[in-house]
């Protein structure tokens, strides 16, 4: 089992944003976010490039994940206990600031973000023949229940120790479970993608 961690399909989309604004805009920067992976690599990408971000959370965004934020330079400020609340607040301080705008996921340039674990999957991998990811909604999708997933996420963990939140360990629950079974020959990889837990919950 193979990661990447500085080949971010998020980090790198994110950072496409914040250097054109960071050349042509106020020297501020934000996203809108429930704490997780977008605004990290908002976050990282900012400081990469030496420009100042502000990142907008709910009350009830992971301790660990604010604590991450922090540690890469953003200035987190929590407000609200639902998404509206907090994206709302965030719409005020742009309004004010003149901040780059940068959503969680609404957004063309960050959806096109998705597209580019292809590109890492192609230089990691000697050709592969599906590629089994945690979404909402697909063209072809399998179900596997809440029990599933927490087993895989503990499975991913004490064998892997790798952290992941629920959401992202659907898709290695269906290939544990059975939900997905690929031919003999069929070259799977599994998108691990999302740790919005705390790891004392493992």
């Amino acid at each position: 089992m193979r990661t990447s961690l500085a080949g971010h399909p998020r980090l790198r989309l994110h950072a496409g944003p914040t250097r054109r604004h960071a050349l042509t805009g106020p020297n501020l920067w934000w996203s809108p976010t429930w704490g997780g992976n977008a605004g990290l690599a908002n976050a990282s990408a900012a400081a990469a490039l030496g420009v100042p971000s502000t990142v907008f959370v709910p009350l009830t965004a992971p301790a660990v994940k604010v604590a991450a934020l922090g540690k890469v330079g953003a200035a987190v400020v929590q407000e609200g206990t639902e998404y509206v609340d907090t994206y709302q607040r965030a719409m005020d301080f742009v309004a004010a600031s003149g901040a780059l705008y940068c959503h969680a996921y609404d957004q063309p340039e960050i959806a096109a973000g998705a597209g580019t674990i292809g590109l890492e999957l192609e230089e990691q991998l000697d050709g592969v023949d599906t590629v089994l990811v945690a979404v909402r909604t697909g063209v072809k999708s399998v179900l596997v229940s809440n029990e599933q997933i927490a087993a895989a996420r503990i499975f991913l963990w004490e064998d892997y120790r790798i952290v992941l939140e629920n959401g992202a360990a659907a898709a290695y629950a269906a290939l544990q479970t059975g939900a997905y079974v690929p031919r003999s020959d069929e070259r799977v990889a599994v998108i691990l993608c999302g740790a919005n837990t705390d790891p004392a919950g493992l």
